[in-house]
């Protein structure tokens, strides 16, 4: 399942932000990413489609390239007490 703060955010940009905006989704589950994204087309449907970007918290290498792909990382995962903090060398 997508988490509820994660699924409060995606729908604040597909609202919000500008419809040309580069941005992308991550999580465990490439299903469950789609059918988030195909859920939130009805609320913004010119928006440019957002990218997938799959990822385990308990994969360093799989996290690694995820946030090297890209120049803004924002978490919702949780527990927050146990996802906050991952130090990357």
């Amino acid at each position: 399942m997508i988490g509820y703060t994660g699924r409060l955010a995606t729908k604040y940009v597909v609202e919000n932000c500008a419809t040309d905006l580069s941005w992308a989704v991550a999580g465990r589950s490439p299903a469950k990413l789609t059918a988030l994204l195909d859920e939130m087309k009805r609320f913004n449907p010119n928006r440019k489609q957002p990218g997938l970007l799959v990822a385990d918290s308990n994969d360093l290498e799989a996290l690694k390239s995820v946030t090297q792909s890209t120049k803004v990382v924002v978490s919702f995962a949780g527990p927050f007490a146990k996802l906050s903090y991952i130090e990357f060398y």
